[in-house]
């Protein structure tokens, strides 16, 4: 590990930030070295992430260490990137907050085939209200793979201009392709042609195309590409919302978002695949362990502000899971961690009523008080 230069001018710094349920965290790093790092509580995500990085860049400068004598600019200046993690986007789906989920229509390529089970079938009725524009903006075009890649149909160009007409004059601008069997290689053609012919109708719309999203299986698949299309107005929102604050800071540097997987995604991509940022919160927690311990297996608990988190980290990056994955009691076909979480955390105060155990999770409403004369209780296990 490399020492920090005497000189500001020479260094290379990165920076990180996690958005949890309760609570934001930065910390300012150098190498493998930690420099400064911060927490605050707030209920605003793209002002508690500048405020959260402002303070703590402030007290880098004031702790007399070798920020001390700089200007904010000049830190600032130095930063070469950075890295954002939030669940914002699965907090939405989870909580069912409707003034953040865009309604969508789902066009599914399939011909004769696949048409008993039709698109939301999955999902909790609470959610689909919130995600689906209405159940007769759900079609079922021509078109559809055979498992050896053949063709069951062609699609019909005229009958997805008829589908984006109707789309259009009914101002349903967020659309989903599915297709069947377009996983297989080479098999995402027919979403893609579908793709031009519904923009040749409708310029202004977003389409999400299931297999840039999921895995095999074609109803997990079109969950995740209709989570997807919905969240994307939020996401476009909160990252430019991020750039925003991180330029007023006078950071220029380019920022990421952390995915499901340990990686990152650059933020222009990551405002139109949200998808890959639900499970962010628990790979950091194990990426970060890994880094910090330095062991390349290893089972990692991450006790957050809202919730506890327990997966397991192969190689250095968090295990994914083999089995089916839900999101909001949604299947869902994208890769994801296994990680186990319960609704308990550092910042859960547990109370009883009636005899029945409850949580309260709005901590920082509570927490001036609870650090001066309360207990916070962490109770594990069920009565």
């Amino acid at each position: 590990m490399s020492e920090l230069h005497e000189d500001w001018t020479q260094w290379r710094l990165c920076m990180g930030v996690d958005v949890g349920g309760t609570n934001t965290d930065a910390v300012l790093m150098y190498d493998r070295e930690v420099l400064e790092a911060h927490k605050l509580t707030t209920g605003d995500v793209s002002q508690g992430v500048a405020t959260c990085i402002e303070e703590m860049l402030e007290k880098f400068i004031a702790n007399g260490g070798k920020g001390a004598g700089l200007k904010f600019s000049q830190v600032a200046s130095r930063v070469q990137r950075v890295c954002i993690g939030t669940t914002r986007f699965v907090n939405a789906v989870v909580e069912r907050r409707q003034q953040q989920l865009t309604r969508v229509a789902v066009i599914r390529l399939c011909g004769r085939s696949s048409v008993a089970v039709p698109p939301f079938s999955g999902f909790p009725v609470s959610l689909a209200e919130c995600m689906q524009a209405t159940p007769r903006h759900c079609y079922f075009a021509r078109g559809g793979y055979e498992f050896n890649k053949e063709p069951s149909e062609d699609i019909v160009p005229e009958e997805i201009r008829s589908i984006a007409g109707e789309l259009q004059s009914a101002g349903v601008h967020h659309v989903v392709i599915s297709c069947v069997f377009s996983t297989l290689h080479e098999c995402g053609d027919q979403e893609i042609r579908a793709k031009e012919i519904l923009l040749s109708v409708m310029p202004g719309a977003s389409v999400t195309l299931s297999h840039e999203v999921g895995q095999m299986g074609l109803l997990e698949r079109e969950n995740a590409a209709i989570m997807n299309e919905s969240l994307k107005p939020l996401c476009q929102h909160t990252v430019q919302g991020f750039g925003i604050a991180l330029r007023r800071l006078g950071l220029e540097c380019p920022f990421y978002l952390t995915k499901n997987d340990g990686t990152l995604i650059s933020a222009s991509s990551a405002m139109s695949l949200p998808v890959c940022t639900f499970s962010c919160g628990p790979t950091n927690s194990m990426r970060g362990a890994h880094f910090l311990c330095g062991l390349p297996n290893a089972v990692v608990i991450d006790i957050g502000g809202t919730t506890s988190d327990a997966g397991c980290i192969v190689d250095g990056f968090p295990r994914q899971a083999s089995s089916e994955v839900r999101i909001a009691g949604v299947p869902i076909g994208y890769s994801m961690p296994d990680t186990t979480s319960i609704g308990l955390g550092g910042g859960s105060l547990v109370r009883m009523i009636d005899g029945d155990r409850t949580l309260l999770f709005r901590f920082s409403q509570f927490s001036p008080v609870l650090r001066k004369s309360q207990l916070v209780v962490i109770v594990l296990g069920t009565s």
